[in-house]
């Protein structure tokens, strides 16, 4: 099991790629959308998601973002998508960065790991396929909102901010 802890720019972008194992992305702060094989989702602070090892995916940083990202060579789970995020879990992804000593790092892995393994997928998803609550989009550029809608995750208000940008430009 391994992490990493990034930080990504608003507007920044990773192509499509995928993994040798199993991946859990928990969001500290900001939002994106991550995509692959025709699905997606909407992650906000607080969010766990899960993707599957070897599942090509891409994310589009919508606000600057702050991530855990945890590597498991095995999981239970082979569905892609978002995770209950227990107050727990929470805790032990916030703390995860922290730690500097290998001996209780590996113990918060372990537990992280089996804490990750029964979290319940998420009942509330935020979808894709409709509209976006106009809170969500505050701050967004017209040019990362342009990127989300051709990446294939249209809603209506990212449209009408990618017209308004065509009529100012145009």
């Amino acid at each position: 099991m391994s992490c990493l802890h990034p930080s990504y720019p608003q507007g920044h972008f990773t192509a499509l790629h995928c993994h040798p194992h199993a991946q859990y992305c928990y969001l500290h702060d900001g939002g994106g959308i991550i995509t692959g094989r025709g699905e997606g989702e909407l992650l906000v602070a607080g969010q766990i998601c899960f993707i599957p090892a070897g599942w090509e995916h891409e994310f589009r940083v919508l606000r600057r973002s702050r991530l855990s990202l945890l590597y498991v060579p095995t999981s239970a789970r082979t569905a892609f998508g978002p995770l209950q995020a227990s107050p727990l879990l929470a805790g032990l992804f916030a703390r995860l960065s922290e730690l500097a000593e290998e001996e209780v790092k590996g113990a918060y892995l372990t537990v992280l790991g089996q804490e990750l393994e029964r979290a319940d997928p998420l009942a509330a998803r935020i979808p894709l396929a409709g509209a976006l609550d106009p809170r969500l989009l505050r701050g967004v550029t017209p040019k990362i909102a342009t990127a989300a809608y051709r990446s294939g995750v249209a809603r209506k208000e990212l449209i009408e901010i990618d017209r308004s940008e065509e009529r100012r430009v145009g």
